[in-house]
């Protein structure tokens, strides 16, 4: 059937009808020319016989040669396409030669080649004679009728290759067919090969095998596009297996539009059910805490002018109504003649913000009163000497010591001072400005910073308000108590310019107050003197003492180990018995020792005297004791330390494992890669490193993995109050697992019930020490209270 819609039968109809038209055309243009032409010829040919006679004849006209006239006529008549001659003149007919009885009225109607012509005589130029000649049109028309049947052939050969050329490109143009059926049958589902066949000498061919070439290509792209697809899904499924591991989630936002898309993950964060959630943008918004949306939408605004990047937090809210907080980064992807869009990742914080805020609370806040711990002081102190300085304000800075509270502690225990603090530090801060701040230095020392004050006068009056608010009865627990307190007070800028001079200048003023009777102020004034010489008389004192090293004596607290319950060894303290202020503890002279460059012969001298008393146990030892030492920060840098301790381990034979050395957690984030180096050195003597005071500085945890440290010792700040404070119980219990998991051992300072022992014990701690045991006793002490424990024979 035929296809009147194919491209084969459009082309051969177009070709066909053309063809005819051109070939019309060449005849009919073949007929007209070719006999106008013809024509034309012999006409001119029957005028050129009659001009060669015309003259001859004028002339034997002229003179009445009628013979010659005659013959002349006859030599013409000769020709045999001469049909007809006749001359003739006004008066009559000269000659008449006619080979047929037509008129010369006939042969004109027959069409024949007609020539009327006047001959003239050639001297007088007038007219003598006329002649008619009819030339025959036989020749001519057995011209053009070969002509036409050769036209006629030549055409009838050009149809008959035309319908050939039509019957060529039809059998040529045939396995398009099989092509258009391959292709229409083709499914990129399930693809398969064309297999064409045909002669790849001919374009056709040719065509065919690159259609076969391109089917090949288009199958195995797909493979490739279904296996990158496939790897894709797999990529996808694990980047949400990630996110969901990380709780990163991931969303893309359309800017202009409320496109908006979410990863499961982020959906996840935000408590929302994939079927719950319309993917727009003003739904996502919705779940911003209300407070911080406009922060977020001027936040995406200024990055999408600017090309910048994100990175904000800000608060969420679950779809079950928590709060929680987030962290997004996220960048503008701009494409050329596409929609811009807002690509980003973001994370729930919650948890981490947590931790860093225990972590600073930590290391910037004193971990009994929760008050601002000398670091935190002192960093506001110097900006609001900074802003002052600016603005040229006046501010203040308040020193205070509760009076003979060292008596409360001495009596009634830790436990009962630590809650007495805790009460101070509650006044201090419900008597108190927001913008003020209070800070516990240590022990029962408490400073104050008041940025702004209107008078002398206000000052004042702030002052007697807190003695007042302090003075009396306080009751903590089971126990009234009456405690007042000195304060001290210096002014910016009159009484310093640095926060170390106003510090300094503040405590002078508050010894000046406890010299005068204690429970009294003082603003500081140049002729304060009393302290500043106490504590001149002081390093004196001490300088002579280092230099005879006759009134230092090191006293011992005992260590217990909880699998064993027995005394595992001791933590060496030093004292000072100083000939007429008595037993000196080492807050009131190691300052002294470090600020004069003496902390080294002194330390030398607690280390030599530790390992002597160390040999003294290892040789009347039923099982082997370990001895604690501190080192200074000062010491720990010493060049001369790690010969120092090797020379005495081997100078008094002693077994290096027994011997262990404590830094603070201050110190071993200082420096790290020294302190690794020191650390490395003393572990290659054998000895034992520990970390005291632990979780009270700023450690890093990846930084403690690579201490070569054996035990972590637990600040009592958190052992005391843990059977009260849940807080102290989740860090206590937290950095005893810790250890246990990187293979240290815990020690629990400040132990002071048997409650305190259960509940550690619990944990796994592995030793503890404090006055439940036994307070720090000297050698001799030490020794009996060991026999009792049946360690010493």
């Amino acid at each position: 059937m035929i296809n009147k819609h194919s491209i084969t039968f459009k082309f051969s109809l177009l070709l066909s009808v053309g063809s005819l038209l051109f070939l019309g055309s060449i005849l009919l243009l073949s007929k007209t020319f070719v006999t106008q032409q013809y024509e034309k010829n012999e006409h001119e040919k029957l005028q050129s016989m009659i001009d060669n006679v015309a003259p001859t004849l004028g002339i034997n006209l002229s003179y009445n040669f009628t013979q010659a006239v005659e013959e002349s006529a006859q030599d013409l008549y000769q020709q045999s396409q001469i049909l007809y001659v006749h001359i003739f003149d006004k008066e009559a007919s000269i000659v008449s030669l006619n080979r047929t009885k037509q008129t010369f009225s006939q042969y004109k109607k027959a069409k024949h080649f007609i020539l009327r012509q006047s001959l003239l005589d050639p001297v007088t130029h007038q007219e003598v004679a006329i002649i008619e000649v009819v030339y025959s049109r036989e020749h001519f028309t057995k011209t053009i009728t070969y002509f036409y049947n050769l036209l006629i052939l030549v055409g009838g050969l050009f149809i008959f290759l035309l319908f050939f050329f039509i019957y060529f490109i039809q059998r040529s143009i045939a396995p398009f067919k099989h092509l258009i059926t391959a292709m229409q049958n083709f499914n990129p589902n399930t693809p398969k090969p064309f297999d064409l066949v045909g002669d790849q000498k001919s374009e056709v061919g040719l065509i065919l095998h690159a259609s076969n070439q391109m089917i090949e290509s288009i199958n195995s792209y797909i493979q490739t596009q279904n296996q990158l697809q496939e790897t894709l899904q797999k990529r996808e499924q694990h980047l949400s297996n990630a996110q969901r591991m990380a709780h990163v989630g991931s969303w893309e936002y359309t800017l202009g539009t409320d496109k908006f898309e979410a990863s499961d993950e982020m959906l996840r964060i935000l408590g929302i059910k994939k079927q719950h959630f319309f993917p727009l943008w003003n739904n996502f918004l919705n779940y911003i805490h209300e407070e911080d949306k406009e922060y977020v939408v001027s936040a995406i605004n200024e990055i999408v002018k600017t090309g910048g990047q994100l990175n904000i937090k800000y608060r969420c809210i679950k779809g079950n109504g928590d709060y929680i907080d987030i962290h997004t980064q996220a960048k503008v992807r701009k494409k050329l003649h596409k929609e811009d869009r807002l690509i980003g990742v973001s994370m729930d914080v919650s948890e981490q913000n947590r931790s860093q805020q225990l972590i600073e609370k930590l290391a910037y806040y004193d971990p009994l009163t929760g008050l601002a711990n000398r670091s935190l002081f002192k960093n506001r102190l110097d900006k609001t000497i900074i802003t002052s300085k600016r603005h040229k304000n006046q501010f203040a800075v308040l020193f205070i010591d509760l009076d003979h509270f060292k008596n409360i502690n001495d009596s009634l225990g830790h436990m009962v001072g630590d809650a007495l603090l805790k009460e101070v530090a509650s006044i201090f801060l419900e008597l108190l400005r927001d913008e003020d701040t209070v800070s516990r230095l240590g022990g029962d020392e408490f400073t104050i910073l008041i940025p702004s004050y209107n008078s002398m006068q206000g000052l004042e009056e702030l002052a007697r308000k807190i003695l007042t608010r302090i003075n009396g009865r306080h009751s903590i627990g089971k126990h009234e108590l009456y405690i007042s307190l000195s304060m001290g007070i210096s002014c910016y800028p009159q009484h310093g310019e640095n926060s170390d001079t106003l510090i300094k200048n503040a405590d002078t003023a508050m010894y000046q107050a406890k010299e005068l009777g204690r429970n009294n102020f003082k603003f500081y004034q140049t002729q304060m003197g009393n302290h500043l010489t106490h504590e001149l008389e002081l390093e004196q004192d001490f300088r002579r003492a280092v230099e005879a090293l006759q009134e230092f004596k090191l006293y011992y607290q005992p260590k217990m180990d909880f699998k064993t319950l027995k005394i595992s060894g001791a933590e060496a303290l030093i004292r000072w018995e100083h000939p007429t202020k008595g037993l000196l503890f080492p807050d009131s002279f190691i300052p002294l020792a470090e600020s004069s460059g003496l902390i080294i012969k002194l330390g030398d001298w607690i280390i030599e005297e530790g390992i002597r008393q160390l040999q003294i146990w290892q040789q009347g030892c039923k099982t082997p004791l370990q001895l604690s030492i501190n080192l200074s920060a000062q010491q720990f840098q010493d060049e001369s330390l790690i010969p120092t301790i090797e020379r005495l381990i081997h100078h008094y034979a002693v077994e290096p494992h027994l011997l262990e050395f404590e830094i603070t957690e201050s110190i071993s984030m200082n420096n790290v890669s020294d302190n690794i180096i020191t650390m490395n050195a003393l572990k290659s003597l054998g000895v034992k490193i520990a970390i005291d005071d632990f979780g009270t500085g700023y450690s890093s945890l990846a930084y403690l993995k690579q201490f070569p440290i054996d035990t972590l010792k637990i600040d009592q700040s958190f052992i005391r109050d843990m059977l009260e404070d849940d807080d102290d119980k989740v860090i206590a219990s937290t950095i005893i697992s810790m250890s246990s998991a990187l293979g240290l051992k815990t020690v629990a300072e400040g132990v002071e019930t048997l409650q305190h022992q259960h509940l550690l014990q619990e944990m796994q701690c592995d030793t503890a020490q404090g006055y439940y045991y036994a307070k720090a006793i000297n050698a001799k002490e030490f020794i009996e209270f060991a026999y009792l424990h049946r360690v010493l024979s």
